[in-house]
């Protein structure tokens, strides 16, 4: 991942095409659609990330902020581990035979 989006000194157009390109130079077979979300309940500042799976799962975070997507791909969307300091609710997060939250 390149830096954070807020330390680069570009236009709105420019930081949507720089989104884009990374997106593309690091598309795999397995691919996420990211989309802007204005508002999702909770407070106006408080940042929200709403992740659905092709198996019917769902985690949703609340405050996230941009040094949280980082990790909030390379553990939840990657390896699909919930981030318990974020999570503010789901769907279909508890499986069969997984022990905690953590497992889905």
């Amino acid at each position: 991942m390149g830096p954070p989006l807020e330390d680069l000194d570009i236009t709105p157009e420019q930081r949507e095409e720089n989104i884009s390109a990374q997106l593309k130079d690091s598309a795999e077979s397995k691919r996420a659609l990211i989309v802007k979300v204005s508002h999702v309940g909770g407070h106006k500042y408080a940042g929200n990330c709403i992740i659905y799976t092709p198996s019917g799962s769902g985690v949703w975070y609340g405050r996230v902020t941009p040094h949280d997507i980082e990790s909030i791909v390379e553990n939840t969307i990657v390896k699909g581990l919930v981030l318990p300091p974020l999570l503010r609710g789901g769907l279909n997060l508890s499986k069969p035979n997984c022990k905690s939250l953590n497992d889905w």
